[in-house]
């Protein structure tokens, strides 16, 4: 789509850049600005133009800005609370991207134990910024502030402003401390250049330094762009439900014979839905459950799929941060790249992705190797996840008017309850999740609406501007 008086991003890495933090301890002769939220309360200290830096683009109106960085949510809170505090900026003025937003690098390469080195993707930071802000971006026209090209992918090395580092060597010398802070203001300045300018040059310039950079054994990071991830030790898996096929039934045939409707979609279509009437109890048990994140995915807009969720929150009694819904702008191609008949692409559920868009969304980082998506088909996750896929059978036009039908599909999901608390009870996910028996002989036909969910079409555009 055209992208057209869309704003750009421009994603500014926060440690190496805006805040140095050490693993050394306090530095002698400075004075630390926080410590970080990890239990090792690590020391940072804070560039002093940052506050000025930041305070400069995020009045720009002609961009959308965030900060990037290699930890987690949790661990930068502190940093980036110092950061708006001293510029003055609310909440919604710098979107935090963490470690959860990083790609694997380019090229494959790895840490001496295994771990993948990271990089960022300013087309998958663009995309993560919409699905957080709701705000679409001009990613042809976004671009990443760096301290090191080697921070994005050989393919967008042109898409980088590079800076020096702010870095252990900085911190105490105050002569080192000017210079570095009048590399931001300058870095400002082009910016602004860049988004005054209808594109992008072919190379993004380099920011000279008079600062002979030593990243020593203080440096906690070595490059931010080439960081490892922090342990997921500690953090909470994520359970991704399908909402239609399985919590929710929508009908393209109009109302069904027989049976009341639980309400109308989104779209001036107003196709009626059927709410699987244990869908209340199950959410509502997930969502007590402290030891996960609870979301709902669907192919639809979130628009079309809106009535169907605030029902659901209304029934299960529960707010609104209880149970963040992935639209179609979370789901991924299909592993094999099969596309319908008319060639649109089939879409499926990854769940490292789902992952990373909870966490860019919620503000909290996910441990992806625990989490799993409980599902209609086993063919809504790509075949590498298959094992991280709990399977139901479909809630379906069948089982709408039909009162056994009903109790047997609520039956069904109350034993997936339980399922489910067993497996966020365990230390780690078998090598197969269970299938959930059913005694429903389902037939999808031609009033269901969706065939299988995790291999819908996305809806028609028609109509959306």
């Amino acid at each position: 789509e055209s992208s057209e008086g869309l704003l750009p991003l421009v994603a500014v890495e926060l440690n190496c850049l805006l805040v140095y933090r050490s693993d050394a301890g306090e530095l002698s002769g400075a004075q630390c600005d926080g410590h970080d939220g990890t239990s090792s309360r690590r020391p940072f200290y804070v560039n002093p133009g940052a506050a000025e830096f930041l305070k400069a683009l995020a009045s720009d109106t002609r961009c959308f800005l965030a900060v990037a960085t290699s930890m987690h949510v949790r661990t930068c809170k502190p940093m980036k609370e110092f950061l708006l505090q001293t510029a003055g900026l609310s909440e919604n003025k710098l979107l935090c991207f963490d470690v959860a937003s990083m790609a694997p690098h380019d090229e494959g390469l790895r840490f001496p134990d295994g771990r993948p080195r990271l990089q960022r993707d300013i087309v998958r930071l663009c995309e993560l910024y919409g699905a957080n802000a709701g705000q679409a971006v001009n990613s042809h026209r976004s671009f990443v502030v760096a301290s090191d090209v080697r921070a994005v992918p050989k393919s967008q090395s042109h898409r980088a402003l590079v800076l020096s580092p702010f870095a252990a060597d900085d911190v105490a010398d105050e002569q080192r401390r000017a210079m570095a802070m009048e590399e931001l203001q300058e870095a400002a300045v082009i910016i602004r250049g860049l988004l005054a300018a209808p594109i992008l040059p072919d190379r993004l310039p380099d920011i000279p330094s008079k600062r002979s950079v030593n990243l020593g054994s203080a440096s906690s990071i070595m490059v931010e762009g080439f960081a490892a991830p922090e342990s997921s030790e500690g953090l909470l898996p994520l359970v991704a439900v399908e909402l239609n096929c399985l919590l929710v039934y929508r009908s393209d045939a109009g109302e069904l014979s027989g049976a009341q409707c639980d309400g109308h979609d989104g779209t001036s279509s107003r196709r009626p839905f059927y709410v699987n009437p244990g869908a209340a109890e199950f959410l509502k048990a997930l969502a007590s459950d402290t030891r996960c994140f609870l979301a709902v995915a669907t192919s639809m807009h979130v628009r079309t799929c809106k009535p169907m969720k605030e029902f659901l929150l209304q029934t299960a009694g529960l707010s609104e941060n209880k149970l963040l819904c992935f639209d179609v702008a979370s789901m991924a191609p299909h592993d094999e790249g099969l596309r319908f008949p008319d060639g649109r692409p089939r879409l499926q559920r990854d769940i490292v992705r789902l992952c990373e868009l909870y966490g860019a969304n919620a503000g909290q980082a996910v441990n992806s190797h625990r989490s799993f998506v409980v599902a209609s088909d086993v063919r809504a996750v790509p075949k590498s996840q298959s094992h991280r896929a709990l399977v139901l059978s479909p809630f379906a036009a069948d089982d709408v008017a039909d009162e056994q039908r009903r109790a047997m599909a609520m039956e069904e999901l109350q034993e997936a309850a339980v399922i489910i608390r067993g497996l966020l009870a365990a230390p780690i996910l078998p090598d197969r999740l269970p299938d959930i028996p059913s005694k429903r002989s389902v037939n999808l036909g031609s009033a269901s609406s969706i065939m299988v969910e995790g291999f819908a079409a996305p809806e028609s555009s028609e109509g959306l501007l």
